[in-house]
């Protein structure tokens, strides 16, 4: 299923909210919810996967920075990861632009 441009801001709009979430808050935000079975890292690199395949913003990047010093390796690779494609498509922005 294709999301709209709507639906994908808005996705990273939450995406950028609850990347901050501690494992408290994850546990009480998500209590009942199967969302919780996958565990508070493993949560957290999935968003840190989807915000480094959406569009590029300065926004998912402040996000993703507040997780650099993770205590998870598993969170901090993939946030690196994120970050490093959200650079590529801001370089790529950049030279459309320049153009």
């Amino acid at each position: 299923m294709k999301m709209t441009f709507m639906s994908q801001w808005a996705w990273m709009i939450f995406a950028g909210r609850v990347v901050g979430w501690d494992q408290t808050t994850f546990d009480n935000k998500l209590a009942g919810s199967p969302i919780r079975r996958i565990g508070h890292q493993q949560w957290l690199r999935n968003i840190a996967v989807g915000l480094g395949n959406a569009p590029y913003s300065i926004g998912i990047v402040r996000a993703l920075q507040m997780r650099l010093d993770d205590d998870s390796v598993l969170v901090r690779e993939h946030v690196q990861w994120a970050l490093q494609q959200q650079d590529e498509k801001e370089q790529q922005f950049r030279t459309i632009q320049d153009e």
